[in-house]
């Protein structure tokens, strides 16, 4: 009958929510998560370029993935000397940078300095002071780097390294993080004070994800070079 219609209706109600930010200062603030659902890409990219932020993190990580899986392995491999840094003439540049690094068979690494002779002494202490357990040896312009056996103490020294490179990743992530705070800053009083918010909130979203994500593949790579200490 209508009236059993009508009282059936009775039971199914129509809840609308609207969903607002808190205020900024706000407890609940630091803690909003943003479900990708309610993530407006058009909104945020009219306060700051949410796609070059993603990238640029992206890169940082993607970068320590690489040195991960390609280079530092748990065997020595001639990628290891790769980023070493040497100074001369007041800068700053890679092993890789001033010469080719090769290994000749599974006992040797060679670097040929030919093109840079004036750093082979520099790039000698360089290999020596990395904390590698790498004794390398000056001939001419080209070092020989005898590859050492995989001992404990090799292994944490190398799960060191990995720590420092994940650090430097996560250096990285956060100098992004900055220009695009400061991005945000700059336009803020040219959009609405809620859209200015939720971009913050989102760049700090991003900046967590991107560190979980070294911190994983940090815990990941460590307990490979250790796991038979």
């Amino acid at each position: 009958s209508v009236e059993h219609e009508s009282q059936n209706h009775r039971h199914f109600k129509m809840h609308v929510t609207t969903i607002t930010p808190p205020v900024k200062g706000h407890r609940e603030w630091s803690s909003l998560k943003l479900p990708k659902a309610f993530v407006d890409r058009e909104m945020l990219q009219s306060v700051f370029d949410v796609d070059k932020l993603e990238s640029k993190m992206g890169s940082a990580v993607s970068v320590l993935k690489w040195d991960f899986t390609k280079k530092l392995l748990s065997r020595i491999t001639p990628g290891i000397l790769d980023d070493i840094i040497v100074e001369i003439d007041g800068k700053s540049m890679t092993l890789s940078q001033l010469g080719h690094i090769t290994a000749k068979n599974a006992q040797t690494m060679f670097v040929n300095l030919t093109a840079s002779p004036q750093a082979v002494g520099l790039a000698v202490k360089a290999i020596r002071d990395a904390n590698l357990g790498l004794s390398p040896l000056q001939e001419g312009s080209v070092i020989r780097v005898p590859i050492p056996k995989m001992t404990k103490e090799l292994r944490e020294q190398l799960a060191n390294v990995a720590k420092q490179k994940a650090e430097r990743a996560k250096v990285g992530v956060r100098k992004v993080r900055q220009k695009g705070m400061s991005e945000v800053k700059k336009n803020e009083k040219m959009v609405p004070q809620n859209d200015a918010r939720m971009a913050q909130q989102y760049i700090d979203n991003k900046t967590s994800q991107y560190v979980d994500e070294i911190e994983k593949l940090l815990d990941a790579k460590q307990k490979e070079l250790l796991q038979n200490c």
